[in-house]
């Protein structure tokens, strides 16, 4: 089925993934190259460059932060339109390009069309879309980033994860009524539970997380995610060392200074 143009709008402004891609992107890649170590390490080579990062593991960090838009972008059709992207590393393209505020990345599918729920069995439909795009699809991927960058793969999974929790609770609070809300949890549960489980086999899901929470600086009623696993921004250029507020790093000792900081202005 042809997604409805409001639904695209939504898949390119928020996830950066669309059928037109980026306006000048200077760097392409076949997803499905990405799985040849010698593609991989040119990539994350490239790309730590732009973000001015200090080691390869950035590049490959940060790229996984962006594969869980395309991750996003299907929990989002199937929970709020009911309709499944078609997704293959083979059929999207990644683009990059430079910004002065630093590099973008986008993603441009050969077609973004999408598979309609069925009346019956939705749960059932639901771990069949799952195991094709975690299992199938990200799981090689991920391991292509932890070869190439030499970072271990639980910690590129929990940095996905993390994002994904996050993006799944703005979903929440924007649904518009119940039902929506309800599917959006439900749905969750099902990739977190039935497909955790399978892609981590005997080893601990790392998709099922009890988070640790810590009041916002901004907003004391707000509480935040700390993070699974550190995104590494400390080792680019712009970071200047300076850790994330919600960085497993940080002591809470450490945390609780950065929050005077940020409410007085001195960082």
């Amino acid at each position: 089925m042809t997604l409805q143009e409001p639904v695209n709008q939504v898949l390119e402004q928020r996830f950066g993934l669309s059928e037109t891609g980026i306006a000048g992107a200077e760097h392409r890649f076949r997803l499905g190259s990405l799985l040849r170590l010698e593609e991989m390490s040119r990539f994350i080579r490239i790309y730590t460059e732009a973000l001015k990062g200090s080691h390869i593991d950035v590049g490959g960090m940060f790229f996984i932060a962006w594969v869980t838009q395309v991750c996003s972008a299907l929990q989002y059709t199937v929970s709020c339109h009911q309709a499944a992207l078609n997704l293959h590393l083979d059929q999207l393209e990644l683009q990059l390009r430079h910004h002065s505020d630093g590099p973008a990345l986008a993603f441009r599918a050969d077609s973004c069309v999408g598979t309609p729920c069925p009346a019956d069995n939705r749960e059932e439909w639901l771990s069949a879309i799952f195991h094709h795009w975690y299992i199938g699809q990200v799981k090689p991927l991920i391991a292509s980033v932890s070869e190439a960058a030499g970072i271990p793969t639980a910690q590129l999974w929990a940095q996905l994860v993390t994002r994904l929790y996050y993006t799944i609770d703005v979903m929440i609070g924007e649904a518009e009524d119940e039902e929506t809300r309800s599917r959006i949890k439900d749905d969750f549960a099902v990739l977190v539970h039935r497909i955790g489980p399978r892609i981590f086999e005997k080893k601990t899901n790392l998709l099922d997380l009890n988070f640790k929470m810590v009041e916002s600086p901004a907003d004391p009623d707000r509480l935040l995610r700390v993070k699974a696993a550190c995104c590494l921004y400390y080792k680019t250029e712009k970071a200047c060392g300076n850790y994330c507020f919600t960085c497993p790093k940080l002591s809470d000792k450490d945390r609780e200074e950065k929050r005077r900081k940020l409410l007085t202005g001195t960082l």
